[in-house]
């Protein structure tokens, strides 16, 4: 799988990525195809929750400091004290954007970890 995603992500001028967690292993395998793609002035975009209380927020920081120009949003849903467990969100969706209409689309059971 994580050969496809590279190449997939060299291919691409956008990724939107949708995933429950993140660890900084995957930051550290993809490091370089997503320096790459921000350096063709591709735009990573991960949006990542709170489930299960987000314990270690260094994680998001990784990303943000290691990949230049990457949006890393986080959901946890209004009105939820942080400190809370929110409800479930635990999706797994990777978005490929090549061009106009053009692209791919991996939904699954893979996390960005």
């Amino acid at each position: 799988m994580i050969h496809l995603i590279k190449a997939l992500l060299d291919q691409s001028r956008r990724v939107s990525i949708a995933s429950a967690f993140s660890t900084p292993a995957i930051t550290n395998v993809l490091l370089t195809d997503l320096t790459r793609l921000t350096e063709r002035g591709g735009v990573p975009r991960i949006l990542l929750s709170t489930m299960g209380n987000l314990k270690r927020p260094k994680h998001l920081e990784q990303i943000t400091r290691f990949v230049p120009g990457a949006r890393v949003r986080i959901f946890h849903p209004e009105g939820v004290p942080l400190e809370e467990t929110p409800p479930h969100f635990h999706a797994k969706a990777y978005l490929f954007e090549r061009g106009p209409a053009q692209g791919s689309l991996i939904i699954g059971s893979s996390n960005f970890t």
